[in-house]
């Protein structure tokens, strides 16, 4: 789910459905708590980033684009224990699209009985908190993260920014 390509847009065309979307789902659910470890613990951005790549990945793009291994490593890890989870429980999400974080919460509710969605999530939950804490542990010590300016403006003085009439 931190692709710079959409999970929602692939999984709406692929119009997936059934267990493979209740998996995906899940899988992006359970990411982003991934997510949100990986970039607190290796310092990518601030809180704001935080929050925002665990709400929507697509939104921090540049930075998810600057540290691809890290990342993607970690999300392996996470989303996959998660998907582990999702497919224990059977989960079935009859929703095309719905491969994000707050879609892959709520959707299956729809589908399946509460109480075993929620005891999916947490496990997805757990699986991505499993995921962030040993990927960041390994590429903390790999190599120093790409750093970015969070803000693009941050680089140039006021004198240096184009005045508008």
């Amino acid at each position: 789910c931190t692709s710079p390509l959409s999970s929602m847009a692939v999984t709406a065309m692929l119009g997936l459905q059934g267990l493979a979307m209740g998996i995906a789902a899940i899988a992006c659910f359970g990411g982003s708590f991934t997510n949100g470890i990986v970039f607190k613990r290796l310092k990518l951005g601030g809180s704001g980033n935080i929050i925002g790549v665990m709400l929507e990945p697509l939104t921090q793009a540049d930075i998810v684009t600057a540290n691809p291994i890290p990342i993607f490593g970690s999300n392996f890890i996470g989303g996959g224990l998660a998907g582990i989870a999702a497919a224990y429980f059977g989960i079935i999400n009859n929703a095309p699209g719905t491969a994000s974080p707050i879609p892959g919460l709520l959707a299956p509710f729809a589908f399946n009985e509460p109480l075993v969605v929620v005891k999916t999530l947490i496990l997805a939950a757990l699986g991505g908190i499993t995921g962030g804490l040993v990927g960041s542990f390994i590429y903390q010590f790999k190599q120093k993260p790409s750093k970015i300016s969070v803000n693009k403006l941050d680089n140039r003085s006021l004198k240096e920014q184009p005045i508008v009439n």
